[in-house]
């Protein structure tokens, strides 16, 4: 059954707007009223969406009686909200007036007719553009509008029809004004200085400034109808998009303060995964997922600027320790780069660039006048370390030796290596003659008549008279490319047949 419900059931009637008034008679009931209710059942809950055959009847006795007006309508209600325009379908008559008290009352069919009555209390009216509210009405609940009649389906407690304005402290004091500011739907808090909330269809702004003109879209936060934030200016491109660009910090655009503060970086594509940057006695800490709650990753310190990589305390502008594990006796890999990679230094006095770097073949140590990000100069290989092991170096260039043989008697090489093409199988490019006993001709492929020859004989040394005598000397051939060494034995006969013997040379 229909219950009325006193508490939930809203008579507006004080505060409705009279639609069509008789100017001679201001005393007699309006043409018109303006009503709102809520429709509950006896639980108090609003009645379900729907439309309702509604009977209103108005007594001059609060029971009892012979109804002087009646008016049926079929009305929408919409969480238990529904407004009426009483006096639209059957008019009210001139003689009824609010000399005497009248009760409403409401039928919902097909229950019956509601009960108690509601009263309809006398409140003064005019023709002008408000409405004087007296003092002694009391209501649980009302709808209300201004320059309109309130629609009761959005559940709109206050409906204005035009611009608002209200005042904090008189005509010369704040005002909140609700229009259209800077040509956009919105609000304006003004006093000294402004502040706007205003939306243009695409996006809604938050704004102020100093003076009373409409702040601009750089002061303040905009946020579009994709959901993306702007603070500083008025098309972001990304969720939060900051322009810092202020005239007091030109480039300050986002600031946390507190106890060594963090920003949390939480990935979803991996199962919500944080990773954190964090501010600390000045220094800027980086922790990766799996160094939360333990030591760093990466310090950059404040007061040196140095950077540490697994190091808290780092003592050079950049410093490395430990790494994965590398190789089986344990090495750890503090820092990996690809082939074709160098290591280098700017130029010194001299405009020489030095590098390290690691391609095809081998280690390079070389040195460049090119500058860092040009290609205006080759590098010059000083020093290379092959992926044999083997170490090379220019035949002009000072400080490893170049080649390296091992004669046996007869004038086979046994063992050698060559420091100019990297060689230490066969005969590692050079060759030897064995014309006549006791003499050999090398070969050794590149110019040596200017380098140091060092030539060891391997057989034993004789001794006559308490005198050590060497075993061996050697001279330079014709070509600058050979090296003649004799071999022989001193000794009080001299014997030809011991005059083959093995022996070393070392060019340098």
């Amino acid at each position: 059954m229909q219950r009325f419900n006193p508490a939930r059931f809203l008579l507006v009637s004080c505060l409705m707007f009279f639609l069509t008034v008789d100017q001679h008679t201001f005393a007699q009931i309006p043409h018109t009223l303006s009503y709102q209710a809520v429709l509950t059942d006896n639980a108090g809950v609003p009645k379900p969406d729907g439309s309702y055959s509604i009977t209103f009847r108005l007594y001059t006795a609060v029971s009892g009686g012979t109804a002087l007006w009646t008016e049926s309508q079929t009305l929408q209600v919409r969480r238990g909200l529904f407004s009426a325009v009483l006096g639209s379908v059957t008019p009210f008559g001139v003689d009824l007036t609010f000399a005497q008290p009248y009760w409403l009352s409401l039928q919902v069919a097909p229950d019956a007719e509601m009960t108690p009555r509601l009263p309809l209390t006398s409140t003064a009216y005019s023709l002008a553009p408000w409405t004087s509210i007296g003092s002694s009405v009391y209501v649980s609940d009302v709808l209300v509008g201004i320059g309109i009649v309130p629609d009761s389906v959005t559940g709109y407690r206050l409906d204005v029809n035009g611009q608002t304005l209200m005042r904090t402290g008189g005509t010369g004091g704040g005002f909140i004004a609700f229009g259209t500011p800077n040509a956009e739907t919105g609000m304006t808090i003004s006093g000294n200085n402004r502040a706007d909330l205003r939306f243009d269809g695409n996006s809604i702004k938050l704004l102020a400034s100093a003076g009373t003109g409409p702040p601009p879209a750089s002061n303040g936060v905009v946020i579009t109808t994709d959901g993306n934030v702007a603070i500083g200016h008025s098309a972001p491109t990304t969720k939060l998009d900051i322009n810092g660009k202020t005239l007091i910090r030109a480039q300050d655009g986002l600031q946390i303060v507190g106890y060594q503060p963090f920003l949390t970086l939480t990935d979803a594509n991996t199962g919500y995964t944080n990773s954190r940057v964090q501010g600390a006695n000045g220094d800027l800490i980086f922790y990766p997922h799996s160094f939360i709650g333990g030591a760093p990753a990466m310090v950059v310190k404040s007061t040196s600027g140095n950077v540490g990589i697994g190091m808290t305390s780092p003592l050079t502008r950049l410093a490395l320790s430990g790494g994965p594990e590398w190789t089986s006796n344990l090495w750890n890999g503090s820092l990996s780069m690809s082939n074709g990679s160098a290591l280098g230094w700017e130029a010194n006095a001299s405009g020489q660039r030095f590098g390290i770097g690691q391609s095809t073949g081998g280690l390079y140590f070389f040195r460049t006048t090119s500058a860092f990000g040009t290609t205006g100069s080759p590098a010059n290989y000083d020093l290379e370390l092959t992926d044999t092991g083997n170490l090379t170096q220019a035949r002009d260039k000072g400080g490893l030796v170049k080649a390296m043989i091992y004669v046996n008697a007869d004038g086979t090489i046994l063992r050698c290596y060559n420091g100019i093409t990297n060689s230490s199988t066969g005969n590692c490019g050079f060759s030897i003659s064995h014309p006549f006993t006791g003499s050999y001709s090398i070969d050794f492929g590149f110019q040596v008549n200017d380098r140091f020859v060092s030539v060891t004989a391997q057989q034993t040394e004789q001794v006559i008279n308490g005198v050590n005598i060497g075993t061996g000397y050697y001279f330079l051939g014709a070509t600058p490319n050979t090296v003649v060494v004799t071999t022989f034995i001193t000794d009080v006969i001299f014997d030809e047949s011991q005059a083959n013997n093995p022996f070393m040379i070392i060019i340098y």
